[in-house]
Parts: C-alpha cells; sequence; structure tokens
C-alpha cells in the first residue's frame, strides 16, 4: 500500500504522459491499411478469457497477456497493440483489485506497459534495420521476434523493479522469482 500522496502523484503522472504518447502513437501508427476486424475481435476475447481466468501457479496468478500481445502488434501494428494492452491490462487490474486503496495500480500498470509496448516495438524495428535480408524467411523475423520478447522481458522487470523500490518501499533483486508480472 502507499501513501496518498503517492497515489494522486501516479494519477498525476498518468495524465500528464499517458495521453499525449495515445495521441501521438494513433497519428504516427494507426494503420493506414484495412484490417481484417474480426481478427481483432478474437483476440480481444483471447485478451478478456486471459483476464478472466488466469492460470494459477504457486498460489500466484499468471495473466498470458504477452503473447497475445506479441501476435496483436505483429498483425495490425504498434498502436493497436498497445491499445488492446491497455485494455488487456486494465481488465485485470480491475480483477485484482480488492479495495479502493488501489485503484493507483491501474495508472501505474497502464503506464508500465505503455512504455514495455513502445520498447518492445521500438527494438523490433531497431534490429530489423540491421538483419540482411537472407537471415528472413516465411515472412517472418526470429531475430526481430527475439529481441521484443526481450526487451519485452527485461523492461517490465526493470519497471517492476523500480516501483517495488520507489514507491513501495521494497528492496528486491531485480530479476524478483516471485511475480511474472507487476499488477
Amino acid at each position: 500500500m502507499i501513501s496518498r500522496k503517492k497515489q494522486i502523484a501516479v494519477w498525476g503522472i498518468w495524465l500528464f504522459i499517458w495521453p499525449p504518447i495515445i495521441t501521438t502513437l494513433f497519428y504516427k501508427y494507426y494503420p493506414t491499411e484495412t484490417f481484417d476486424l474480426s481478427n481483432l475481435v478474437i483476440f480481444i476475447l483471447l485478451a478478456l478469457t486471459t483476464a478472466v481466468f488466469p492460470i494459477q501457479i504457486n498460489k500466484s496468478s499468471i495473466f498470458p497477456i504477452f503473447g497475445v500481445s506479441l501476435a496483436v502488434y505483429l498483425l495490425f501494428g504498434l498502436y493497436i497493440e498497445v491499445m488492446f494492452t491497455q485494455v488487456a491490462v486494465v481488465l485485470v487490474i480491475l480483477k485484482l483489485i480488492k479495495n479502493k486503496c488501489e485503484h493507483h495500480r491501474v495508472a501505474l500498470n497502464s503506464l508500465s506497459f505503455l512504455f514495455v509496448s513502445i520498447l518492445s516495438a521500438a527494438s523490433y524495428q531497431i534490429v530489423g534495420i540491421y538483419i540482411p535480408y537472407r537471415l528472413m524467411f516465411l515472412n517472418v523475423n526470429i531475430i526481430q521476434i527475439l529481441a521484443y520478447m526481450v526487451t519485452y522481458f527485461l523492461v517490465n522487470q526493470l519497471i517492476y523493479y523500480l516501483i517495488k523500490c520507489f514507491f513501495y518501499g521494497k528492496k528486491s533483486s531485480f530479476l524478483d522469482e516471485e511475480r511474472n508480472h507487476h499488477f
């Protein structure tokens, strides 16, 4: 639990950062080509399912949003993936919140996964610039996908570590074994 002052600060930071970034992403990365809306609806239903029915391992809930968000990024691009992940994260957080004192977690996780999505996509694009064409096959570049996955994992861990230290005042190792995401 964090102080009321920190909760207000989290929402203030969210309000200052989230809307301008989402607006910029919309104008810069909204798909210009038409896409199959039925496929996106299927992914949204899959995200809803993962939010409602998490996997339970050792008394921890695991929400496999990452795999779905990677597929959404590859099929629909950054803006759609960000919005998809934001909706999924909010659904999961709302399911996990047990009292009104925890509503700041919505803003905290929203910002966290916004940065995770953007930095993962950036690593995918940057690595793609340096990959020789001969390493690409079946229109899928495994090295770019690995860069996305590694970045997603490391940025998620780093943000979780920073949140745990600065907001909750808990010291832990960078790669904390007891959690998968910072929900």
